[in-house]
């Protein structure tokens, strides 16, 4: 994501500098763009706290593993956004 981000960033960079040289698409572009970043950026945020919710509730205790501990209230935690 972070690449993405920077690559967008020279993207916006380029095309605000030279925007009497470049048609409206470039902008418009770089705009659709930052859209998509922003909201891939969303998406592996929601990933990593599933994720983390899976690993709290996949670790073991004392040796033992403890499906009973997986809480509803946990599950709904990313949702509460």
């Amino acid at each position: 994501m972070d690449r993405a981000y920077q690559s967008w960033q020279r993207v916006k960079s380029l095309a605000d500098s030279g925007k009497e040289l470049l048609d409206g698409s470039w902008s418009a572009r770089a705009e659709v763009l930052e859209k998509q970043i922003g909201s891939d950026a969303e998406d592996w945020q929601s990933a990593k706290e599933f994720d983390d919710i899976r690993l709290e509730y996949a670790s073991l205790v004392d040796g033992k593993q403890e499906p009973d501990d997986c809480t509803q209230e946990g599950i709904r935690r990313p949702f509460k956004r």
